[in-house]
């Protein structure tokens, strides 16, 4: 599974190579009667993920994340 994650939500891009993940779902839900009333909800997509890929390199790179920039990882995940 390939995901983007934000700098921010992926411990400050400090997540690494070999690393096991849960991946968080959150997302805004605005009231479609009331625009201005809005809450936050989460919930778990799946636990316990391996990180096989960083940043699309297959190798380990020794630099800092730019900030505002989307992390990217490949997670290894089993259907069951």
């Amino acid at each position: 599974v390939n995901v983007q994650v934000a700098k921010e939500r992926s411990a400050g891009g400090l997540i690494a190579k070999g690393d096991y993940v849960d991946v968080y779902l959150t997302s805004v839900v605005a009231d479609g009667q009331n625009p201005s009333r809005s809450t936050t909800l989460g919930a778990y997509i799946a636990r316990g993920l391996r990180v096989i890929v960083k940043r699309n390199m297959l190798w380990t790179v020794m630099r800092p994340n730019p900030d505002h920039v989307p992390v990217d990882f490949t997670l290894e995940a089993n259907p069951y």
